[in-house]
């Protein structure tokens, strides 16, 4: 008898509780929720915001990527986008690749620092675009993430 009392006692506060919640709700619409819409091909879009097993919607033609890694996915927002890659290799290796193909593609190296067989950062320009390269190595793998800022906003 005492546990069927305590449930119920349990179930009238809870029960106000949420009455209470309400009540004070300003709105009962989904005007201020942001669209939300998903494909089959892995891309996720939070309003502005998107997420992708592939690289994001409007990645520059011109951007170089690493060659002969993974690429594990990347995202945008309206203000840039990001992708990243891994797979067996050295960080010296797909630096120099990288370096190349940057400079071959038009861009300048801004700044970097670290490199060698642990892994770097570097900056690169071109117009009012700007990439930064992360590497990083772990031994037999190595991961990098580009970093996409267009200067469009």
């Amino acid at each position: 008898m005492k546990f069927a009392v305590k449930s119920i006692a349990v179930a009238a506060v809870s029960l106000s509780a949420v009455v209470g919640m309400s009540a004070c709700s300003s709105s009962t619409t989904t005007d201020n929720l942001p669209n939300v819409t998903a494909s089959p091909e892995g891309t996720v879009k939070v309003g502005d915001t998107e997420v992708t097993s592939g690289l994001p919607s409007g990645w520059p033609s011109d951007v170089p990527t690493p060659q002969g890694l993974t690429l594990k996915g990347g995202g945008g927002t309206p203000q840039g986008m990001s992708a990243s890659w891994s797979g067996p290799g050295t960080a010296a290796a797909v630096q120099a690749q990288l370096d190349t193909d940057f400079k071959n593609a038009g861009f300048t190296s801004k700044n970097s620092f670290g490199g060698g067989s642990v892994g770097g950062v570097t900056s690169w320009t071109k117009g009012a675009m700007t990439v930064q390269v992360v590497i990083a190595n772990d031994g037999a793998n190595v991961a990098v993430n580009e970093t996409v800022l267009t200067g469009a906003n």
